[in-house]
C-alpha cells in the first residue's frame, strides 16, 4: 500500500492509492476531524466546540448509531413531521479567506422523501436546519452565506445539487450534478472554498471527483460552520444519515 501526493488549490495533499477519495491536507494549520468514537447521545447533542454536535429542537435528533456498519458513526436522526430536521454543525470559525474544507463521509437510510444537506453556512441554530432546500424548481435558503450539497426531493428531479448563497443572494448558477444518492451506500462529499483575493469560489467533489464548481460563491470573511442537516419531507417517516466522519480545515491566517 503505497501514499500518493497531489497539489489541489495551490495546496499539497497526502492519499492513500487504495482509497484515492481519502484526501488529507499535507500540513494543515487548523484542523477538526470527529469520528464519533466513544461518545453517546449526551456527548454529541450540545457540543459545539472542537468537535461536530447539535443544539437539539422539537422532533430533531441526533443519536450515537448501533447499526452503523462502521465503527463510530453518528447516526443523524430526524423527526417524522413533514420538515423535521436534525443536523450536526461546528463552531462558527471557518473563512473563505483561510480557505476552508469541509469532508463527510456518509450514507443515508433513504434516497425517498428526503431533504440533505451538506457544506459551510453561517449560523448554528436549528432554525437553520435545511438551510438551503428546492421545491419543484424553486430554491429557498435560510444561509445568509453558504456553500452546500443539497440533495431534495421535493425538487422536480431528485438529483444532487451543488448550491452557494452570498450576501442573502442565491446563486444563479446551481450546479445539477445528476447523481442520485443509492441509499445504503457510503458516499466522501467535501466542499472545497478558494479565496481569490475578492469572494470565495466552492469546489464539490464526491468519492475524489469534482462535480462541480459556483464562483464567487460567498463572501471571504464571513465566519462558516462546517454542516450536515438531514430532513424529512412528507412527514411518512424519520430519515436518517450514518456520518462516518467530519473532517474541516482551514489556514490559521
Amino acid at each position: 500500500m503505497s501514499t500518493k501526493a497531489k497539489w489541489l488549490h495551490g495546496r499539497m495533499y497526502y492519499y492513500d492509492s487504495a482509497r484515492p477519495m481519502e484526501l488529507w491536507p499535507a500540513d494543515p494549520e487548523m484542523f477538526l476531524y470527529d469520528d464519533f468514537l466513544g461518545v453517546d447521545t449526551t456527548d454529541i447533542v450540545g457540543r459545539t466546540t472542537g468537535y461536530l454536535g447539535t443544539a437539539p429542537g422539537t422532533a430533531d435528533a441526533v443519536t450515537l448509531s448501533t447499526t452503523a456498519s462502521v465503527s463510530g458513526a453518528a447516526k443523524v436522526l430526524s423527526g417524522t413531521a413533514d420538515n423535521d430536521h436534525a443536523f450536526l454543525s461546528s463552531e462558527i470559525s471557518f473563512y473563505g479567506k483561510f480557505d476552508a474544507c469541509f469532508e463527510t463521509r456518509l450514507c443515508i437510510d433513504s434516497a425517498a422523501a428526503v431533504g440533505m444537506m451538506i457544506g459551510f453556512t453561517d449560523t448554528t441554530g436549528i432554525a437553520n436546519a435545511g438551510a438551503m432546500s428546492l421545491s419543484v424548481v424553486t430554491w429557498t435558503t435560510t444561509s445568509v452565506e453558504g456553500a452546500a450539497f443539497v440533495y431534495d426531493t421535493d425538487a422536480t428531479t431528485d438529483t444532487l445539487r451543488c448550491m452557494a448563497v452570498k450576501t442573502n443572494v442565491d446563486a444563479t448558477t446551481p450546479v445539477d450534478t445528476s447523481l442520485v444518492p443509492v441509499a445504503g451506500t457510503y458516499y466522501v462529499y467535501a466542499v472545497h472554498l478558494l479565496d481569490n483575493g475578492t469572494t470565495t469560489d466552492a469546489y464539490f467533489y464526491v468519492d475524489g471527483v469534482q462535480v462541480g464548481t459556483i464562483s464567487g460563491a460567498l463572501l471571504r470573511t464571513t465566519a462558516l460552520t462546517p454542516f450536515v442537516s438531514m430532513g424529512t419531507r412528507t412527514g411518512a417517516a424519520a430519515k436518517y444519515a450514518l456520518v462516518d466522519y467530519c473532517k474541516a480545515w482551514q489556514r490559521r491566517a
